[in-house]
């Protein structure tokens, strides 16, 4: 008895723990008040080779065809910020996805954003919160049509205070594009009909660096400096059909192209908190520079005869620009928030196109310059009031355009305007599903800079591919009431929708 008394039985044997790692795995996807935020670092995207194909990912977002575009279901092109400072998708496209913290989609973007879109794509970039040192190299191939491959090699470097970051990128694409057109013009009797192709072969030089310095908690300073050089040659096949009053003509057309489009962006980022008015102060500074150089040699074989040289195309297109912003953020302890603060930006851009037409034997040269400066201010106050949610703003710009063709006496564009632009949202919550919502915005359309470029794409001998220099700007303004809203379905109306054009441009 007193043996078995000894005796320790083996399930009071104690084995000791000697670790415990807790893990929670991270949403990919979070909305709030209708905005998507997408967990990028954390997720199977960090694996896509490129910002665009990242995008064309998400949820809403549309890419165009030509990869140069990128719309918000029912809001049309939205803006593009990297770090609170607005960019282009040239800028989009020098950034690596390694680099990429966070993307959110803001349907509703309060005053503090640039009047000029009506949705945001907001991206972060990603900040080491440890001492390391990393290098990451990516090989992508893929075949779609033909064979395309991104080569990627990015690496960071963080001691105490200071984070360096380094990328460069190799892509090597073929894409290939076709489209075919029949029309007819019954009153000047023409009929015609065209199929193009274009092959193409593009090598794209990705580069970008940046320094980070934390001061302190909740201080930094930052500078980033990320460029693209790309170089394409492709050809362009078409065919067609053309039959004018009793002319008709079956011709085929070749243009050998040559391409090159550089980019060169640079920002410098400030943060500091006034702790002596509990505000938050971002500073912010942006240099771009782009450039795009277009040369075509064109020939044309009518009625299945000989190939003749049709005109011999030179043209060029350079734009500078150069923004300064200051914003301040300040938050009472009632879940009040007041942002206010400022943007200044200027813009220059020349384009030139030197056209030699073999038939005729002569040049014709076309240059056009062209100025912007944009002044603003808005305020923006939002909060929660019992359940409610609610914010106002109001954005005020003003904007001097100048522009000329060099042969001419008068400017083509001479203007100085300045626009307010109200902005009111509510939301009423019925549920934890359902939430009632109205909201009021006003904004303004402009044309993209690439837009004054007077760069075209010969098809055949009776079209042209390009952009409009004489676009002007429209004034949007939409209500949305939202009835109802749950996981299977919802329910929007649209209470008004007024579009004033200042020319006959309107992006739906």
């Amino acid at each position: 008895m007193a043996n078995a008394q000894n005796e320790t039985p083996k399930d009071s044997i104690s084995n000791e723990l000697k670790e415990v790692v807790i893990s929670k795995e991270k949403k990919m996807f979070s909305n709030a008040n209708g905005n998507v935020k997408i967990d990028v670092a954390n997720s199977v995207y960090s694996t896509i080779p490129n910002p665009i194909d990242l995008l064309s990912k998400l949820p809403s977002v549309q890419i165009g065809s030509d990869r140069e575009s990128i719309s918000i279901v029912g809001k049309g092109n939205p803006l593009i910020y990297i770090d609170g400072q607005k960019g282009t998708i040239s800028d989009l496209n020098a950034l690596s996805v390694a680099d990429i913290k966070t993307v959110e989609i803001i349907k509703n973007p309060s005053s503090k954003y640039e009047a000029e879109g009506r949705a945001v794509i907001l991206i972060t970039r990603k900040v080491s919160k440890k001492d390391s040192f990393k290098t990451e190299i990516s090989e992508v191939a893929s075949f779609k049509r033909n064979y395309n491959n991104y080569l990627g090699f990015n690496s960071s470097f963080k001691k105490d205070k200071l984070e360096w970051k380094a990328n460069f990128n190799y892509n090597l694409r073929n894409p290939w594009e076709n489209h075919s057109l029949e029309y007819e013009i019954p009153k000047a009797s023409i009929v015609s009909n065209y199929d193009v192709t274009a092959n193409s072969h593009v090598k794209e030089y990705i580069f970008g660096g940046g320094v980070f310095y934390k001061i302190n908690e909740d201080d930094y300073l930052s500078v980033n400096i990320n460029g693209k050089m790309r170089n394409d040659t492709f050809d362009i096949n078409t065919f067609t059909f053309n039959e004018n009053q009793n002319e008709i003509n079956n011709v085929f057309t070749f243009s050998d192209n040559s391409s090159s489009k550089n980019l060169l962006n640079s920002f410098i980022n400030y943060s500091k908190k006034i702790k002596a008015i509990d505000t938050k102060l971002f500073i912010g500074f942006q240099g771009s520079n782009y450039n795009q150089h277009l040369l075509s040699l064109v020939q044309n074989n009518f009625n299945e005869t000989d190939f003749e040289l049709s005109q011999n195309r030179d043209q060029k297109f350079n734009v500078d620009v150069f923004s300064g912003r200051i914003d301040l953020e300040k938050k009472f302890k009632n879940e009040m928030t007041l942002e206010y603060g400022g943007l200044y930006l200027k813009a220059k851009s020349k384009s030139n196109a030197d056209i030699f037409d073999f038939e005729e034997g002569k040049s014709e040269v076309s240059d056009y310059d062209f100025k912007e400066e944009n002044l603003a201010a808005y305020v923006q106050f939002s909060g929660k009031l019992k359940k409610i949610d609610f914010s106002f703003g109001l954005r005020t710009e003003n904007t001097n355009v100048y522009s000329k063709f060099k042969t001419q006496v008068s400017p083509s564009i001479d203007k100085n305007y300045t626009n307010l632009f109200p902005k009111a949202d509510l939301t009423i919550p019925i549920d934890s599903t359902k939430s009632i919502n109205v909201n009021y915005s006003k904004s303004i359309v402009r044309p993209n800079y690439s837009s004054l470029s007077q760069i075209v794409t010969y098809i055949n001998p009776y079209f042209l591919y390009g952009s409009s220099i004489n676009l002007l700007t429209s004034i949007c303004r939409r209500t949305f009431k939202l009835i109802s809203v749950s996981r299977q379905n919802f329910k929007i109306e649209l209470l008004s929708d007024e579009r004033r054009n200042q020319s006959e441009f309107c992006v739906q």
